[in-house]
């Protein structure tokens, strides 16, 4: 089935999927959310696929988070409901046994930072906390999960 904003391939036993809007550096709107869904499900009903990689296409941004032009013709309850919809999605995407990799491929921001995008593995005991990926990735955590302040970080290199 060919979609509008993803493309999905299979390779062997690795499902790929590729975000596919560069021009608007990846960034999620609900038909993509939708497509997402339908992609996830294929993936995890197809008995031959192992594990998925998800990246995105283009050299500017592997998901740039939501797409605000999205939100200019919504009510505060259609962003609620999307939002569940959204979070429903990515927990159905975190409890897959499938492991997913994320190829990071330019910029992840937003939401993106707080998702399994940051690769889940099948198993809670086996994948980084949030918090130490976002170090990783050189954002800053939310308060309430690390004290203390964000500094430097990975993309600004080593302290001399």
């Amino acid at each position: 089935m060919p979609y509008k904003n993803w493309i999905f391939e299979k390779d062997g036993k690795i499902g790929i999927i590729r975000m596919n809007r560069p021009e608007v550096r990846n960034a999620l709107n609900w038909e993509t959310w939708m497509e997402l869904e339908d992609i996830l499900k294929r993936l995890h009903e197809e008995p031959d696929l192992r594990v998925g990689i998800i990246t995105g296409v283009g050299d500017e941004a592997f998901i740039a988070g939501a797409d605000l032009h999205m939100l200019k013709d919504r009510t505060p309850q259609d962003a609620i409901d999307a939002s569940k919809k959204a979070n429903e999605i990515l927990l159905f995407m975190e409890s897959m046994k499938e492991p997913f990799i994320a190829a990071i491929n330019g910029w992840a921001l937003g939401g993106v930072a707080r998702s399994p995008w940051h690769a889940t593995s099948g198993s809670p005991a086996r994948r980084p906390s949030s918090a130490r990926q976002r170090s990783a990735w050189g954002s800053c955590p939310d308060t309430e999960e690390m004290s203390g302040s964000c500094g430097s970080s990975v993309r600004d290199g080593p302290k001399r």
